[in-house]
């Protein structure tokens, strides 16, 4: 019995070997771990070849490889989001700054063109009254006003411009009220006409000089003979310079400036100030050329046929000299006219004589034998027109 088991036990020993042999490995039961879309298949290695034919086999990940895998697509969506979330903020800020862009333009272009309107129409206020033309009546009052004026009744000339001013709304006309009433000792009325002028833009650089000028009187006279504080000095120094910066040209601006360095003890910016106003005195518009030029278109319209006698020469004023002169070519006295001609320059500066002289009304007697040489030698040195 022992040998039939051993027997057996042999021959069951003997196959394994055999088969072995035959097959060359020994067959062990094991276990493969396929993946098929990320889920993992269990097979025994006797059926290893037919999967290995229909599924593709996988590289086993590990969790850390499956992990990190899942972190960079988490990071790689992050980022496109944050970049889409960089670009909207880019978007949104572009159009916010294209946006108050836009705004700025049109509030800067609406102001200019406000501003450019006022202006056409400030201007077109100012070319209306320029072109409004004084009636007789008006200009009456108007001559009337500076006459007096010119003889030193400020109180007539005020009455005379308002009552103009009343007739036609002239230009200027508020600023010489308020001169007027200035010379006339009334502040109040002329601060207040000033300031309508100011506001209408009609000689505006003049009516604030004036207003200034009040504003120091009033501040002089309340601290008893000097300003207290330099400010209204100071503006109204201000003031002038600028005017004078505008108005080159004017000889009455350095007259006042001049009384106002002087009535602060600044003796020699004064004596400069009234230099400069004299060298930029117009002897065109100079009071005794324009009178004598009046005697002399006079004398051409309405001959004088009585004779001035020279025992009257020495009690004579310029003009009455001149007068004299031309009626005495008219009646061909021609030396008598050189000797009233002599008087008349003695009684003139330079410079107006020399105006006085340019009218055309001597034309026919520059020739003249007696006469020639005199005109000659006056006119050799040509003061220019302005």
């Amino acid at each position: 019995m022992q040998e039939n088991l051993s027997s057996t036990d042999g021959t069951s020993q003997h196959r394994p070997s055999e088969l072995s042999s035959e097959r060359g490995h020994t067959p062990e039961k094991t276990s493969v771990t396929v993946e098929v879309d990320d889920a993992p298949v269990l097979a025994s290695s006797t059926q290893q070849g037919t999967l290995s034919s229909d599924v593709p086999r996988r590289r086993r990940r590990s969790s850390s490889e499956r992990h990190k895998n899942r972190n960079r697509t988490k990071t790689s969506g992050n980022a496109r989001e944050s970049r889409k979330k960089q670009r909207a903020r880019t978007r949104f800020i572009l159009l916010t700054i294209l946006f108050i862009i836009a705004v700025t333009a049109s509030l800067v272009i609406g102001f200019l063109i406000g501003q450019q309107s006022k202006k056409r129409e400030t201007t077109a206020k100012i070319s209306n009254l320029l072109e409004v033309i004084p009636t007789s009546e008006s200009l009456s009052q108007l001559d009337g006003g500076f006459e007096a004026l010119r003889r030193g009744d400020a109180r007539k000339a005020m009455l005379d411009f308002q009552s103009a001013q009343r007739l036609q709304p002239l230009f200027g006309l508020d600023y010489l009220v308020a001169e007027a009433a200035f010379l006339s000792d009334e502040p109040s009325l002329a601060h207040d006409a000033a300031e309508r002028a100011v506001t209408k833009n009609e000689m505006s650089a003049e009516a604030l000089v004036l207003m200034d000028l009040i504003n120091f009187n009033k501040e002089k006279a309340s601290s008893d003979g000097a300003p207290r504080f330099a400010t209204p000095f100071a503006s109204l120094e201000n003031t002038l310079r600028k005017y004078a910066a505008s108005h080159p040209a004017d000889s009455k601006i350095y007259y006042l400036w001049g009384d106002l360095l002087g009535s602060q003890g600044s003796y020699k910016s004064a004596m400069d100030m009234y230099h400069r106003g004299a060298i930029r005195a117009d002897s065109l518009a100079d009071y005794s050329v324009l009178t004598s030029k009046e005697a002399l278109a006079r004398l051409q319209s309405e001959p004088d046929k009585s004779l001035h006698s020279l025992s009257e020469i020495t009690a004579m004023s310029g003009e009455q000299s001149v007068e004299a002169a031309f009626g005495a070519m008219q009646q061909k006295n021609f030396s008598d006219a050189l000797q009233f001609l002599d008087r008349a320059k003695d009684s003139f500066t330079p410079e107006v004589f020399r105006e006085i002289l340019k009218d055309h009304s001597f034309d026919p007697y520059r020739s003249n034998p007696q006469l020639k040489d005199f005109f000659k030698k006056e006119s050799e040195v040509k003061a220019p027109l302005r």
